[in-house]
């Protein structure tokens, strides 16, 4: 056999050119579903890939291959369909743009959950991570593989039930490890005998855990809920759950082993509840035991059984009545109950039927008789219990009265007397009692009136002093230095590593917590990733009460985004969410502060000052330096007024934002022509109008003119730059070229006040207008 071809089924080895595997019987060529890795596959450089398990809302489990260790492992991959899938014929897994936020969360989740539970790889009874490795956009676990089979596959080889014998001696150690796994905070939530593995070596193993939102009705994922084990409370998603839901879980699988049913519905039941206890079920089941697991799937959850340490102390607690309050059981006339024997207890109102509903009573020896509550053991209709006969050797009776009274007789064989009368102590203990109660409240009053005698015509003392109030008919006013304890009612979870914002909805629609973030900046955690938290996890809390967290900026190292196709306030938002500081406009420098001019015989010059001053409310960074955005308008006619079209530094400059900086964001102004009328006269007195064309491009101004009438005249193109600020805005005019020729060194030009030339008609006037 070849070690590197394996059946991807079992896992097992395959000879050479064999296909076929002669231990599971699977054919390596078979079809698989193109949503799921395809066997062969080899992740992390490790893990060869076979069959899939199991699927459910959070991803996928495969058996593996681990070519390291040479052995089988479990594989499971973070694959929430709803939110992704996989690139056909690839490994990739591509992201839905509208669930990206959602993906990563709960992939975080995830990610926690993994790693809390390889911290407790210590505890024999969890199958916790071995590995966790991200590869093709998302995150993979590894998990120990163990042969043998599932609780629910073990029960239906062994009758479908197990005794409580068998129970009590193999359950401890998985009540154990679950108490320690909510102690770290982690919660199992699908507790059911499908995800409770039984080894070959007849060890329980707890698997099968999941992110909350696959345990929870209502979610962004499908929900995966064991009917008849999960909690009420999740089946909706605004109800709070924690260690009190697993509770619910693992009691419902002990009426699963232990009456061989299932129990109902958590929601069938909150309709009309019709559970029957497990010791009407299956007479064989102690009653304590069966208490225990009733009160452990109890609807309310107030009401329930908080904790698996509460849980076992109920399941494995002895009765500890009083022996003259245990009710004496009743046995047939002429048979002896020997001392030490079990009590027949009388059925409950509403919980066992009257005749028959526990056939099969124990006997004297511990175990229960037939007929045990029939005949003289049973009660009339009135409430009277018939008097219960014992052989030779002084019986006695234990009766009711029809009222419902009790009369106590006392049997011979226990050397009691006969006789009802009660001792001296007996007669005098409640005149004591009440004596004593008066001669306390005397004292009481008595000190208080020398405490008041003390203090008259003096004001009153410190904190302690007692004051006394006529106005309130009489009454001391005591101040009291105690202090009410808060009420602690929930358990603080873990948030570290999940994101801050679907968080502080989770908790403020379960009305949980309010979180108050604390923004700083991390080149660990990613942004909006909480990065601590006031409490401790597992920490005692109250509901509704507010816990400050530190919330990630992300890294202070950002690089200016792109602006392609956005406008002004787009970008400006844009790069405020990156970090950067609020923009503001552009404004001109101040006026020269000074002029200085200075005057020759060939030429004058002049020299200007200008002073520049920041913006009011300039936010600086850590070191004092300012941070500002300005945003100013452009002549660029490639982009849409009002589009960004430039912006400095350049896009992909990577900036700190915790510095000083200085941004200038440039958007689109096509500046429209301007057209002035000016009248030329030459020498001659010939007067010429002439059109002046200004056109605005890339911050320079550009002028034209075009002489109107019969004298031709050339005149020279200026070029007039404004400075960067200065922006014109002119009526945009076509004027017909006309050429006019004039003699250039005569001419005097006089410029009129300009206006606008009225755009000439598309078309001629029709003949005869």
């Amino acid at each position: 056999m070849s070690e590197n071809r394996l059946c991807y089924q079992c896992m097992e080895p395959l000879e050479d050119g064999v296909n076929t595997c002669p231990n599971c019987g699977y054919n390596n060529t078979s079809v698989t579903l193109a949503n799921y890795l395809k066997p062969g596959t080899v992740l992390h450089e490790r893990y060869l890939i076979g069959l899939m398990q199991s699927a459910n809302g959070e991803g996928v489990t495969y058996i593996a291959f681990d070519q390291h260790v040479r052995c089988k492992v479990l594989v499971r991959e973070y694959f929430p369909e709803q939110l992704c899938s996989r690139v056909p014929g690839s490994t990739e897994i591509n992201v839905d743009s509208n669930h990206l936020a959602q993906y990563k969360a709960l992939m975080a989740e995830y990610t926690e959950l993994n790693k809390a539970l390889a911290r407790l790889r210590h505890l024999s009874h969890l199958n916790p991570a071995l590995d966790l490795f991200a590869e093709n956009n998302t995150t993979y676990a590894v998990y120990e593989y163990f042969e043998g089979g599932t609780l629910l596959s073990y029960l239906k080889e062994n009758a479908g039930e197990l005794s409580w014998n068998t129970v009590k001696r193999i359950f401890p150690p998985l009540f154990t490890s679950l108490s320690m796994l909510h102690n770290a905070g982690v919660l199992h939530r699908g507790l059911s005998p499908e995800t409770i593995f039984v080894t070959d070596r007849g060890e329980l193993k707890l698997r099968g855990f999941c992110i909350s939102a696959v345990r929870t009705q209502d979610t962004e994922l499908d929900a995966e809920l064991f009917d008849g084990y999960a909690a009420p409370e999740q089946y909706f998603a605004d109800r709070s759950q924690g260690t009190w839901t697993d509770v619910y879980g693992i009691c419902a699988v002990l009426y699963r082993i232990l009456t061989g049913a299932r129990a109902t519905n958590a929601i069938s039941r909150g309709d009309y509840d019709n559970l029957i206890p497990p010791a009407d079920v299956n007479p064989q089941v102690p009653d304590t035991v069966s208490q225990a697991i009733m009160r452990g799937l109890k609807l309310d959850a107030s009401a329930r059984v908080r904790t698996v340490t509460d849980l076992v102390t109920l399941l494995f607690e002895a009765p500890a009545e009083p022996e003259e309050s245990k009710p004496r059981g009743t046995a047939a006339a002429g048979d002896e109950q020997r001392p030490g024997s079990t009590a027949v207890f009388p059925a409950q109102s509403g919980s066992r039927s009257a005749a028959g509903a526990r056939a099969g009573q124990r006997p004297a020896g511990g175990a229960r008789s037939a007929g045990a509550r029939t005949g003289a053991g049973t009660r009339t209709a009135g409430g009277a219990r018939p008097a219960g006969t014992r052989s030779a050797g002084g019986a006695g009776t234990r009766t009711r009265s029809a009222g419902g009274e009790r009369a106590v007789g006392y049997a011979g064989s226990r050397g009691r007397a006969v006789a009802d009368e009660p001792s001296l102590f007996e007669r005098i203990r409640v005149p004591m009692f009440i004596a004593v109660l008066f001669l306390t409240i005397v004292a009481l009053v008595i000190l208080i009136f020398v405490q008041i005698w003390e203090n008259s015509g003096t004001s009153p003392g410190g904190k302690n002093s007692i004051t006394w109030n006529s106005s309130a008919g009489n009454t001391l006013n005591v101040p009291s230095e105690t202090t009410e304890k808060p009420k602690y009612n929930a358990t603080m979870p873990s948030l570290v590593g999940m994101d801050f914002k679907l968080k502080r909805e989770e908790m403020a629609k379960d009305g949980m917590l309010s979180l108050e973030p604390v923004y700083e900046f991390s080149e660990e955690y990613k942004k909006d990733v909480i990065m601590w938290q006031e409490i401790e996890p597992n920490e005692p809390i109250v509901m509704g009460s507010t816990v400050k967290v530190r919330v990630s900026r992300g890294s202070c190292n950002v690089a200016i985004p792109d602006f392609s196709g956005m406008k002004l306030d787009q970008y400006l938002a844009k790069l405020e969410e990156c970090g950067f500081a609020k923009a503001i406009e552009y404004k001109e420098p101040a006026v020269p502060a000074a002029v200085t001019t200075a005057k020759n015989s060939s030429k004058k010059t002049t020299t200007t000052t200008t002073t520049t001053t920041l913006p009011a409310n300039v936010q600086t960074g850590e070191s004092g330096a300012p941070q500002i955005v300005y945003y100013k308008e452009k002549v660029d006619y490639r982009y849409t007024n009002g589009y960004v079209c430039a912006v400095e530094p350049e896009v992909g400059s990577v900036l700190n934002v915790k510095d000083g900086y200085t941004i200038t964001v440039y958007y689109a102004s096509s500046l429209a022509q301007q057209t002035k009328v000016s009248t030329l006269t030459t020498k001659k007195g010939q007067t010429t109008t002439t059109t002046t064309k200004t056109t605005a491009k890339n911050g320079a101004v550009t002028t034209s003119s075009n002489p109107q009438g019969g004298v031709t005249s050339t005149l020279p193109t200026t070029s007039v730059t404004l400075p960067p600020t200065t922006s014109v805005t002119t009526p945009t005019t076509t004027t017909p070229p006309v050429t006019t020729t004039t003699p250039a060194p005569t001419t005097k030009m006089t410029t009129t006040t300009p206006k606008p030339v009225e755009k000439p008609a598309d078309d001629p006037p029709a003949a005869g207008d």
